[in-house]
């Protein structure tokens, strides 16, 4: 009996199964210590995606899952594989804007659509339920509040900046969003041009790309009134 109970205490008597269990929890706190060091190297109020986490990718996103779900964690998450790095204050965390969302689950090329482009180039005074958002190629998942619209890969490819996405989101819905007079849609992109805002080259490429006539027709219109103007 004595030398059973030996046995049992003994570590060098532990089964396969109890040294296997050793050996996960030793490498998962390991992981967890690893991706807790980099989040606290990273600057607050940014994005993290866990898949730029060194580390084995599965691994990582079960670590900082837990770490995110801890109280007044470092980060918070925002959706799967995405998370933000955070700041506590009295007031609680700082959270992304829905914007800053949109752009970063999105990437280059996408922009306001409809309602939200006429919006924010201050061609309406009014102010959208849903935000729309043109995206080049295949949307993401949609998020409370937003929706997403397919739009050509060359909006990316071209580098678009979400005001150029506006222009021609804007031009595209026509008079169903925009409220201003056409003297004033030109006027307000001569100065979003005059401002660095906007790249006039970029429009005219864009110009050359989209599948609806009537923005085509517009743009160029927009093109030659302010070069026109500008001679």
């Amino acid at each position: 009996m004595s030398s059973l109970n030996n046995s049992c205490g003994n570590p060098k008597y532990r089964s396969p199964n109890d040294r296997i269990a050793i050996h996960f929890s030793v490498m998962s706190h390991s992981i967890t210590t690893s991706v807790r060091e980099q989040l606290a190297a990273l600057p607050v109020d940014t994005f993290v995606w866990s898949r730029d986490l060194i580390g084995p990718s599965a691994a990582v996103e079960t670590a900082i899952s837990r770490i995110a779900a801890e109280s007044e964690p470092p980060v918070l998450r925002v959706r799967k594989g995405l998370y933000w790095r955070t700041e506590w204050t009295r007031f609680g965390p700082s959270r992304p804007g829905i914007r800053q969302v949109v752009y970063e689950i999105s990437g280059p090329g996408t922009g306001p659509a409809g309602m939200a482009a006429a919006h924010i180039l201050g061609l309406t005074t009014q102010v959208p339920g849903t935000e729309y958002y043109a995206v080049p190629g295949r949307p993401p998942r949609p998020i409370r509040g937003v929706k997403f619209l397919a739009r050509s890969y060359h909006r990316r490819e071209l580098g678009m900046r979400p005001l150029e996405v506006a222009i021609i989101e804007a031009l595209k819905a026509g008079d169903a969003v925009i409220e201003a007079e056409w003297p004033a849609v030109v006027r307000r992109v001569r100065e979003l041009i005059e401002g660095g805002h906007v790249r006039l080259e970029v429009l005219r490429h864009a110009a050359r790309l989209e599948h609806d006539l009537t923005v085509r027709e517009q743009l160029a219109s927009i093109d030659l009134e302010l070069t026109g103007a500008a001679a």
